[in-house]
């Protein structure tokens, strides 16, 4: 090929320049290319890619990879906001479960108060068994707040007869402590406070309440004062500003040796698995009834650590 080439160029007398001369030489290389090739039994293209005689179609080829790369840029941006706006949707409907549940609990929490101080009133009455099946249906209520706090988090649990585990927990904490001494109570909710205050002196206690922080903390201070210090404090969670709140610090400065119970509606905090760390004394889980509430404090006061 390269020698009929020769020839053609002979026979027509074509004069070459030096830089013309240059294009020759490399268009005689790409033939004896071609030509090694066809001997070899291979295809060959003479618009391969790869030529520097063909510059525009290398950069299309080029500029299609390039469009191919920003495609899969833009793909993956798209996926990822994709998953940051799933994750706060789930984030923002934890948090909106958490926030009704806790209110939920704080209602249950009066109605099993007040349900429980009418078993007491009315325990050989014909509306005992009335009052027993608005205390079931008020912890299967807790019981079903409390799955739903599972299902948002994804969390793995066994499956069990609410019914009567119900049952069982009322007959567990059936045995009501009696006892004396005061007690201060720190909650945001009036009706706690009300219920609280109710199932408390039926049990024995003189009872304070507070809805405030600073104000709890004042009545403490003046309790040491005047020498008659507070025999337990029950302190409702979110006025602590939650398991890492500055309110534990406060009360600890008040009085190292404080016997604090706390208190939430918030019943998968994790404060309620290791309480002790905060110097809590005890957790009460809302709701509760004065059976509940009777054996706590019974503990606390009645603890080696206060003799």
């Amino acid at each position: 090929m390269v020698d009929k080439y020769n020839d053609f160029i002979l026979s027509n007398d074509v004069l070459f320049s030096q830089e013309e001369e240059h294009v020759k030489i490399q268009f005689l290389k790409f033939l004896d290319e071609i030509e090694e090739k066809l001997k070899a039994g291979e295809q060959f293209s003479a618009l391969k890619e790869s030529t520097t005689l063909n510059p525009r179609k290398k950069e299309q080829v080029q500029n299609k990879k390039q469009i191919q790369k920003m495609k899969n840029v833009s793909n993956q941006e798209d996926l990822r906001i994709k998953i940051h706006d799933l994750e706060s949707k789930i984030k923002t409907a934890e948090m909106v479960t958490k926030a009704i549940a806790h209110t939920f609990n704080n209602l249950l929490s009066s109605i099993l108060g007040y349900v429980s101080l009418l078993k007491m009133d009315y325990k050989n009455s014909e509306f005992y068994e009335t009052l027993e099946e608005i205390e079931h249906s008020s912890l299967r209520a807790r019981d079903l707040t409390s799955q739903l706090l599972t299902l948002i988090k994804n969390i793995d649990t066994q499956k069990e007869d609410i019914s009567q585990d119900n049952q069982e927990q009322i007959e567990k904490d059936s045995h009501i402590f009696k006892g004396k001494g005061i007690i201060l109570i720190l909650d945001d909710e009036k009706t706690i406070l009300d219920v609280s205050n109710k199932m408390l002196s039926r049990l024995g206690y003189h009872v304070s309440g507070a809805i405030f922080l600073e104000q709890a903390i004042e009545m403490y201070r003046d309790s040491i004062k005047k020498g008659r210090k507070y025999d337990a404090v029950i302190l409702d969670l979110s006025e602590l500003g939650g398991s890492e709140g500055y309110g534990f610090k406060l009360w600890k400065d008040v009085d190292p040796d404080i016997n604090m119970i706390i208190s939430s509606g918030y019943a998968d905090d994790p404060i309620f698995e290791n309480y002790e760390k905060f110097g809590v004394k005890a957790a009460l889980k809302k709701p509760y009834d004065i059976a509940q509430l009777s054996k706590i404090l019974h503990d606390v006061i009645n603890s080696k650590e206060n003799k």
